[in-house]
């Protein structure tokens, strides 16, 4: 099964990411938009991992000790860059928190032989991007939107299996993992 370690945000702040997107919907391309009820913060990519192997990795996120924390939305932005636009995204911070915890992740997942994330950045996706037509045009249109930090609790972490169909991926929740020190 392909599984991900998340942190789910509220709806409200899901909602907030689309109206953020709509601007650019009518943009020429091909561009795949997320849907509000799959964003979410990943944490750690885990990919297919064995029945046998789930047990093991809910022991591990067992470990983690964190304190729960506020964040909040950033700024848009884009990976690989705005230059060559393949994801657009929403940044969540504060940076250090989310790093911080992430890299905890990491090091409690070390033992199990998870290939470590070393170009992490905090953001829910909005949109997969294969090609624009108007290229300077998205850009542009990005530019213009202003983000208000919209703040929320970050009290859990959740591990989730993605099941890929044609209408896109569906997410189940396996577990959940509450956090606090």
């Amino acid at each position: 099964m392909r599984l991900f370690i998340a942190i789910e945000v509220p709806d409200e702040i899901r909602a907030y990411a689309v109206s953020l997107a709509e601007p650019l919907k009518d943009s020429p391309g091909s561009i795949n938009w997320v849907k509000k009820e799959n964003m979410h913060l990943t944490l750690k990519f885990l990919g297919e991992v064995d029945d046998d192997s789930t047990g093991k990795i809910t022991e591990a996120l067992k470990e983690i000790k964190f304190e729960d924390f506020e964040a909040n939305t950033a700024e848009l932005g884009a990976f690989p860059s705005m230059d060559y636009i393949r994801v657009l995204w929403l940044g969540i911070e504060p940076h250090d928190k989310i790093n911080a915890l992430q890299q905890q992740l990491e090091q409690v997942l070390q033992p199990l032989a998870f290939k470590k994330d070393n170009k992490f950045h905090p953001h829910l996706t909005l949109a997969r991007v294969k090609f624009l037509k108007e290229k300077q045009q998205f850009t542009d249109k990005i530019k213009q939107i202003q983000v208000e930090k919209k703040q929320f609790s970050v009290k859990k972490i959740k591990l989730i299996k993605s099941i890929l169909t044609k209408q896109g991926p569906i997410y189940r929740t396996m577990f959940e993992f509450n956090l606090s020190i």
